[in-house]
């Protein structure tokens, strides 16, 4: 510093001298010699001054460099450690986006698994909650989808014995090889067959299908086949087709004849999922897991061969019908649940739902879910995991409207014989919300008791049962025959009921019905153990077939009203077979040749009837020769509806005309007045034959007549005039 200082003084100093002499030669006080001097004097004053300066000025740039240096070298550290720290940053950032890719690869996984099982739980179905049942809407099932169903079952039926005659023929296998397009051709072919019961105007249903149903279906078979096979000994279902084949093949000519192995074909003839489970399996351990359908391989390795033929023979049924019920089941709707398995088992979970669950009613309830077959394995799988987790599988509310009387009295049955061996913790309230939406669901009144119940009838309740009886048999009668009020009657209304209940009981109901009649009918709710429930059903039962109009036959009304009291269906029919055939008996006058009608023919013949027409005699045993093609007539050939073969038919003679009537049809064949006939005798010896030619015959709905041949068996060992006397007294009076 004190250097610098020195330096500047010197620069002064000679820059003040230089300044002194400029201003000396610029006044003239100078000459010029002394002024070369001087100059020269200057010019060697500024060197001087310039050679004291350049030391400094050097000096100076070196330490301005310097720092500049130091400068840029701190900038240069700085950028590097930024670059260090965007480095690291990058590191990182790039491991966190690696990190979160992977993450979404496993989320993406999981949702893809979690896609799959939600299509998977799209096969099952929905449970219903019970806060939630009577807010939603049944679909009506109506009788073209019934018969539908039926002629799917009768289908592969008939298909399982052609399958099982081809298989026998050995028409599977050529030259030691499997034919594998013969089985794709058959398989086509019933799919074409079942698809086309429901949808008859489709000429290819497979093309009209969605490509979702189609795989939806294929999934669902594949998960049947594998339970099918599994049932098989001898661990069959890990071996080949061809082995496979080979194996059914031989059992099938063991059997030889398909009504020897026809027992093994049914499609409700096993229970092997109960026998499985009797193996010692612990069922709590297996309800929500597929494991139990995998049950029954140990035990089974030890059955002998006819226990494997006949496992074989049973696949052939089996493979049928899972084919058969996935293509009802695309174009047939809810095929799959209009079973009475399902709605059993169905029924069974939602039991088990209301009431405590326990080790010995859960493993019972697995039990028999275990020993139902169903028309898809998926719904098993369902029915185990509400019995599991304690719910509802939501029971059809429909049940009434698809399943007939005797099958759904013989799943209440079950589910009462369930409830009294099997369930605890019964409380009153619970036991009603139960009984009250199986009885609704089903259609009829479940014999079971409650706490409350008592044993013995009060009187007041006694009372109000008949009140209840009589009153249902005037709206039968009015609003369902259409009779008027006033021309009832309690002799002709409720004679059964008037004995138990008193006369007078009676004509005081139908007293207070005139000033307010019901307008509806509604069955009576009577007790189940009431003695006044036989005498109740039976009056109706006979206001059903003697009332008129006769053509107003309510049976299936009938047969609902006492199925919902609890009678049993078969029972109801008999006593209704029995009326229908009194009455036409007491139509009959005493010479008749028979007065023994069947019930067929007789609600045909009520059917008829016209107001005041009288009935006078009726044959069976009428035959029609070659009726599948047409009836020979003295005219040529007439079509008639298609029968069959061993249809039985009736002539039925009235005051007016003869009625044709086939017990098959609910109405007369064909109808004649009582014109152009003419009857001679036939060939018969041990029984008398009679030959009926001509008439004028109408079919029902048509104009056009037609002359008839018919043949009519006599009685045996009867003559021909005293058997046809009624007959002939008729031809013998028509109009020639």
């Amino acid at each position: 510093m004190a250097g610098r200082q020195s330096q500047a003084g010197s620069v002064l100093c000679g820059l003040g001298i230089a300044a002194a002499l400029g201003s000396l030669f610029l006044s003239g006080e100078l000459t010029t010699a002394t002024g070369v001097t001087i100059g020269f004097l200057l010019v060697a004053g500024a060197g001087f001054v310039l050679a004291i300066m350049r030391p400094a000025t050097t000096k100076a740039a070196a330490v301005q460099a310097g720092e500049e240096d130091e400068t840029l070298r701190a900038a240069l550290a700085d950028v590097e450690a930024e670059r260090d720290s965007l480095q690291q940053f990058r590191q990182e950032l790039e491991a966190e986006l690696e990190r979160r890719a992977h993450q979404l690869d496993e989320r993406e996984s999981q949702l893809a698994n979690r896609l799959i099982a939600f299509q998977e739980w799209l096969e099952y179905p929905q449970p219903e909650d019970n806060s939630e049942a009577e807010s939603t809407t049944a679909t009506f099932v109506g009788p073209e989808l019934e018969i539908k169903d039926r002629r799917v079952l009768e289908l592969l039926e008939a298909e399982t014995k052609f399958v099982y005659e081809r298989i026998r023929d050995g028409r599977y296998r050529e030259d030691g090889q499997l034919k594998i397009d013969a089985i794709r051709d058959d398989t086509l072919d019933l799919i074409q067959r079942v698809a086309r019961i429901y949808k008859p105007d489709c000429d290819n249903p497979l093309l009209e299908t969605s490509v979702e149903k189609l795989l939806r279906a294929g999934s669902r078979i594949c998960l049947h086949l594998l339970v099918v096979l599994e049932r098989l000994p001898l661990d069959l279902h890990e071996e080949n087709f061809s082995t496979l084949h080979e194996y059914v093949r031989k059992a099938v000519k063991a059997y030889d004849v398909y009504s020897a192995a026809s027992p093994y074909l049914g499609y409700a003839s096993k229970a092997l999922y109960a026998g499985r489970l009797a193996m010692g399996a612990n069922p709590l351990t297996l309800g929500i897991t597929w494991a139990l359908g995998e049950l029954g391989r140990r035990g089974i390795k030890a059955a002998g061969q006819k226990f494997v033929d006949q496992q074989s023979v049973a696949l052939l049924g089996d493979l049928v019908r899972v084919v058969g019920f996935e293509v009802a089941g695309i174009y047939g709707g809810d095929f799959r649940h209009r079973d009475p398995n399902w709605v059993y088992g169905s029924e069974l979970t939602d039991l088990m739902s209301r009431f405590p669950v326990s080790r010995q009613n859960l493993a019972h309830a697995l039990r028999e879910t275990g020993g139902l077959t169903f028309r898809n394995e998926y719904d098993r799988v369902f029915l185990y995991r509400c019995l599991s987790t304690h719910r509802s599988a939501g029971p059809p509310k429909t049940t009434h409207e698809f399943l007939p009387p005797d099958t759904r009295q013989e799943i209440a049955r079950k589910l009462e014989s369930f409830f009294r061996n099997f369930v605890h913790g019964k409380t009153e309230k619970a036991i009603t919300e139960w009984r009250t939406g199986v009885e609704t669901r089903l259609g009829l009144r479940l014999r079971i008791e409650t706490p409350s119940t008592s044993n013995l009838t009060p009187p007041s309740a006694a009372s109000q049962d008949a009140t209840a009886a009589i009153t249902s048999l005037i709206a039968f009668a009015t609003a369902v025959k259409g009779r008027e009020l006033g021309d009832l009657a309690p002799a002709t209304l409720a004679p059964k009921t008037s004995v138990v209940a008193g006369s007078s009981t009676v004509s005081a109901v139908l007293r207070n019905a005139a000033d307010a009649p019901p307008q509806f009918f509604e069955g009576a709710d009577i007790d189940p153990g009431s003695n006044l429930l036989d005498a109740y059903l039976a009056d109706l039962i006979r206001l059903a077939v003697r009332s008129e109009p006769l053509d107003v036959q309510p049976d299936d009304l009938v047969l609902e009203t006492a199925v919902w009291l609890g009678s049993e269906a078969a029972k109801i029919r008999k006593q209704l077979d029995a009326e229908y055939s009194d009455f036409a008996r007491d139509l009959l006058p005493e010479d008749a040749p028979t007065q023994k009608v069947s019930a067929a023919a007789a609600r045909a013949l009520l059917g008829e009837l016209l107001p005041g027409e009288s009935a006078r005699f009726a044959y069976p045993d009428v035959r029609l020769p070659d009726v599948a093609t047409g009836a020979p007539t003295s005219a040529g050939k007439v079509s008639l509806p298609k029968l069959a073969r061993d249809e039985k038919l009736w002539l039925v003679g009235t005051d007016q005309r003869l009625l044709l009537i086939a017990e098959s049809l609910p109405q007369a064949l064909a109808t004649s007045p009582l014109n152009g006939l003419s009857a001679t005798k036939g060939d018969g010896l041990v029984v008398s034959e009679c030959n009926l030619i001509g008439g004028q015959w109408t079919l029902p709905g048509e104009e056009n007549s037609f002359p008839l041949d018919l043949t009519i068996a006599g009685g045996m060992m009867t003559r021909f005039d005293t058997w046809f006397r009624p007959l002939l007294n008729t031809v013998s009076k028509s109009v020639k």
